[in-house]
C-alpha cells in the first residue's frame, strides 16, 4: 500500500530522528560554549530547541493531551504548568497604568519611582523591575519547555528513549573525559576557557565553575546507570516477573559491549564529579543513586540484578577512589577544619533574598531579574557580586512571587506523578530508563538548594531533556498507545 499523501511512517520516523539529533547537537554546542551562558549562545540553543519541536510537530509525532480513553493523564499535566510559568513572564512585562502597577506591586512602584526621572512618572510600567531581562528569560524558559515537550509528548517506543538518552550520556561522558585530561595537563587542553582564580585546583571541565560542571556530571552519571540496567534487562512473560526483572551482567556476551561501555562511562563521570570538589554535587549524586536503587529493587529483584548493582557500586567506588580520593577528602575536610566560609555567606544571602521575595509576593521581581535588584538588598558585609541566589528554589520565589513558586511546585508534583509511574510500572527495561532520568532530575533538584545550575542554560537543557524522557516513558500517557506499534512497544518495553 502506498504511504498516505503528506508523509508516511518512514518520513515521520526520519523527522523524529532528525529532531533528536538536532537537540543533541544543541546540547553539544552548549557544552562547547561554556554552558551557553552568553546571550548569543542562548539564542542558538533556543533556536535549535524550537526547530526540533517544530520538526516533530510537522511530522505529527506530538500526541495531544490528555490523550485516549486508556490514558491516566488529568488536566493538571506538567505542560500546563510550563505554559503558566511562561504566561506569568508575559504578564510581568505587560505595560500597566501607574495606579494599577502601584496596587499590584508597591515595591516595584518604589523601584520605578526611584529610578525614573520626574517627567517619566506618568508612563506605563511593568511588574518586572527590568523587563528586558524578563523577556530574555521567558525565551530561555520557552526553549526549555520545547525540549521537555519534545520528549514528553513525542516518545513512542522505549528504543527511542534509549537512543536519545544514549546520545546525552555519550556527550556528557566526553565532557567528563575532557575535564579530567585538562586537569592532568593543568589547563593545557581547554586553556582558552576562562577560569576563576579560586577554582584553579578543581576541575571545571567545559564550564567555568566546577560546581556547575558537577551538575552536568551527576545527571550524566545517573542517566548512564539507568541505561546500564536497561541494557542488561531481559524480557520475560508475566506482569509480576517483568516487574521483578532479570538482569544480564555487563560482561555477558551478546550485547556488543554496551554494558561495559556504560559502566565505564558511569565510572568516568563519577570520578570527574569528585574532581570538581563539589560537595553538594557529590551528595546529590549519592542521593540520586539511592533513589535509583530503590526504584530498581522494587518487586522481586533477581540475583542477577542484585549482583549487577553490587558490581556497579564496586567499580564506581574503586575508580572514583583512584581518580579523586585525595582531592575529594580534602574538600570534605573543610567542614571539620572550620575553613568553609562560603556556607555562612550563602545563608546571609538567602536571608536577604527571602526579604526581597517578601516585598514582591504578587508577581515577583520578574523572571531573570534577581541580579539586577539584589544589590539593593545585599548586606554591606556580604562580599562579591550575587547575580543569582545560589538556590534555584528560592530564586524562583523571588522572581515569580507566590504564583511563580506555586507553578514551579505544581510542575514538579505533576511531573513526579508521571515519571514515578514510568519508573515503577512495566518491564525492567523501561523502568530502568525512567528511573535513571528521574534520579538525575532529583539529583539536580537537590543540588539546586545550594547552587544555581538551572540558571546555566546547558545544564538546564539536559535537565529538561531528562525530565521529558522520564515523562514520555509513562505508560499512562495517551500517545504511547495511539498506534498498534506504540501499543505493542508499550506492553513489551521494546
Amino acid at each position: 500500500m502506498a504511504p498516505p499523501a503528506g508523509g508516511g511512517p518512514p518520513i515521520r520516523e526520519g523527522a523524529w530522528t532528525a529532531s533528536v539529533l538536532l537537540v543533541l547537537a544543541s546540547f553539544l554546542f552548549a557544552c562547547l560554549t561554556l554552558g551557553a551562558v552568553e546571550p548569543w549562545a542562548q539564542s542558538v540553543l533556543g533556536a535549535g530547541a524550537a526547530a526540533a519541536l517544530l520538526l516533530a510537530l510537522a511530522a505529527g509525532r506530538l500526541h495531544p493531551l490528555p490523550g485516549g480513553e486508556e490514558a491516566r493523564v488529568g488536566l493538571l499535566v506538567p505542560e500546563m504548568f510550563v505554559l503558566g510559568i511562561l504566561a506569568l513572564g508575559v504578564l510581568q512585562v505587560l505595560p500597566l497604568p501607574p495606579e494599577l502597577h502601584r496596587t499590584l506591586s508597591p515595591a516595584a512602584a518604589r523601584v520605578f519611582d526611584d529610578g525614573l526621572p520626574p517627567e517619566d512618572g506618568g508612563r506605563w510600567r511593568t511588574l518586572s523591575v527590568y523587563p528586558w531581562a524578563t523577556r530574555v528569560e521567558v525565551l530561555r524558559l520557552a526553549a526549555l519547555g520545547a525540549v521537555f515537550s519534545l520528549f514528553a509528548r513525542g516518545l513512542r517506543r522505549t528504543s527511542e528513549a534509549r537512543f536519545a538518552l544514549g546520545g546525552f550520556v555519550a556527550l556528557g561522558t566526553l565532557a567528563a573525559v575532557l575535564g579530567v585530561v585538562d586537569s592532568s595537563l593543568e589547563g593545557g587542553l581547554l586553556g582558552w576557557y576562562p577560569r576563576e582564580g579560586t577554582f584553579r585546583d578543581r576541575v571545571a571541565g567545559v564550564l567555568v565553575n566546577p560546581n556547575h560542571f558537577a551538575g552536568l556530571l551527576e545527571m550524566t552519571l545517573l542517566a548512564a546507570l539507568g541505561l546500564l540496567f536497561a541494557a542488561g534487562a531481559r524480557e520475560e512473560g508475566g506482569e509480576g516477573r517483568e516487574r521483578g526483572g532479570r538482569f544480564r551482567p555487563p560482561w555477558a556476551p551478546g550485547d556488543g559491549g554496551r554494558g561495559l561501555a556504560l559502566l565505564l562511562a558511569a565510572a568516568l563521570c563519577g570520578g570527574a564529579l569528585l574532581l570538581t570538589g563539589s560537595r553538594l554535587g557529590a551528595f546529590a549524586a549519592l542521593l540520586g543513586a539511592g533513589v535509583l536503587s530503590v526504584l530498581l529493587l522494587r518487586g522481586r529483584p533477581s540475583p542477577g540484578l542484585l549482583g549487577g548493582m553490587a558490581l556497579a557500586a564496586g567499580v564506581l567506588l574503586a575508580v572514583n577512589a583512584w581518580i579523586a580520593g585525595d582531592r575529594a577528602l580534602g574538600r570534605w575536610s573543610l567542614f571539620f577544619a572550620g575553613g568553609d566560609s562560603l556556607a555562612g555567606g550563602r545563608l546571609e544571602a538567602w536571608r536577604a533574598a527571602g526579604a526581597m521575595g517578601l516585598d514582591f509576593p504578587v508577581a515577583g521581581t520578574g523572571w531573570g531579574t534577581f541580579g539586577h535588584l539584589f544589590p539593593a538588598y545585599q548586606p554591606p558585609d556580604l562580599p562579591g557580586t550575587w547575580d543569582h541566589a545560589h538556590n534555584d528554589w528560592l530564586q524562583a520565589f523571588v522572581e515569580g512571587g507566590v504564583p511563580g513558586a506555586l507553578l514551579v511546585l505544581g510542575f514538579c508534583a505533576s511531573w513526579l506523578e508521571g515519571a514515578g509511574r514510568a519508573a515503577l510500572e512495566g518491564p525492567l527495561r523501561r523502568r530502568a530508563l525512567a528511573a535513571g532520568c528521574l534520579a538525575g532530575v532529583l539529583s539536580l533538584g537537590v543540588h539546586g538548594t545550594g547552587d544555581f545550575n538551572f540558571q546555566i542554560p546547558g545544564n538546564a537543557f539536559l535537565l529538561a531533556a531528562l525530565a521529558g524522557i522520564a515523562l514520555g516513558l509513562d505508560p499512562g500517557r495517551g500517545g504511547r498507545g495511539r498506534t498498534g506499534t506504540g501499543r505493542a512497544a508499550s506492553s513489551s518495553g521494546g
